[in-house]
């Protein structure tokens, strides 16, 4: 295996500036040599070249490549997401073929740990390691998924927003060709669309890691971490602040990004102090018995995570 990890993002103009700061983050933390690709829908080109401008003077080089308008042809609309998503499970026509490994990364993540060992974790037969959507567990939706998308009495559902991928299993069986095969015959099935479509023509054959590797905000709220590959899903971001969800500390961090990057003006700071809001937030929650219900259900999940992130 290279001593290079292979990184891909997707990402279409709304989610350019983050996508950015999570690759200036990325590469702060890593000690290997990273090579970054970029999947791009509906970007200009003097947006692709701030962007690119941006990078190198942070000494990051990434090559942006476009999805052409065509892929997308009948494929049915996301609801909340744009359809840049969809980019991921074109990655086979846009990235290079004979890569080993490919570490594919959402543009609303922050990596705050060295991504390194996910060079070399074993996937054993696996096509892709991945962590289990947390709050769809929470929220009392697996056995949904599993009738649903057929994974079986035991099988779990994962988030797409990390994913490790064995590069040659990935081409060689089709993933992203079936994928989107699946989406065109069926599209009821698939509520979250690809990410649904992934799990339905991955399961059985995909690799449970550990929480950190994708540490979605129900993690953050039972067990917050300081160091973890975090990730921000769901409509409230913490760079779109008139809510109660992040934290100040990533409220922090990306008013800091976009303080010192070409988008400044783009960032949506609160009306209220935040730091106001996260002391009511977190009052909220302490008085919430579905938090407390939540908690002990999110030991167990945690539990059963790093028990299967070592066996998988």
């Amino acid at each position: 295996m290279s001593d290079r990890l292979t990184c891909a993002y997707v990402t279409d103009r709304g989610f350019l500036p983050v996508t950015c700061f999570s690759i200036v983050a990325l590469a702060a933390k890593s000690s290997i040599d990273l090579e970054i690709f970029v999947v791009t829908s509906d970007i200009g080109a003097a947006d692709l070249e701030e962007a690119r401008a941006y990078l190198a003077s942070r000494g990051i080089s990434v090559t942006f490549v476009a999805v052409a308008e065509a892929d997308f042809e009948g494929l049915p609309r996301p609801q909340s997401l744009p359809r840049a998503t969809y980019g991921r499970l074109l990655m086979h026509k846009l990235l290079p073929p004979d890569r080993d490994r490919v570490l594919y990364l959402d543009g609303d993540t922050l990596v705050d740990i060295d991504v390194a060992p996910l060079r070399t974790i074993p996937l054993h037969d696996a096509v892709v390691g991945a962590v289990i959507d947390v709050g769809r567990i929470l929220v009392g939706r697996r056995e949904e998924a599993r009738s649903r998308l057929d994974l079986g009495p035991r099988g779990d559902y994962f988030n797409a927003g990390v994913l490790v991928i064995d590069w040659s299993k990935w081409r060689l069986e089709q993933i992203g060709e079936r994928c989107l095969a699946a989406l065109l015959e069926t599209p009821g099935r698939f509520t979250q669309k690809d990410q649904c479509a992934l799990n339905y023509v991955c399961r059985g054959r995909w690799r449970p890691l550990d929480l950190q590797w994708n540490y979605q905000p129900a993690s953050v709220v039972h067990a917050d971490r300081e160091r973890a590959l975090f990730h921000f899903l769901g409509g409230r971001k913490p760079w779109r602040t008139g809510h109660q969800r992040h934290p100040m500390r990533f409220v922090q961090r990306y008013r800091e990004f976009y303080a010192a990057s070409p988008w400044a003006a783009e960032f949506r700071d609160a009306q209220v102090p935040y730091r106001v809001k996260d002391w009511v937030r977190q009052g909220k929650r302490l008085l919430s018995p579905r938090y407390w219900r939540n908690r002990s259900a999110y030991q167990v999940i945690a539990r059963d995570a790093g028990e299967a992130s070592l066996v998988g």
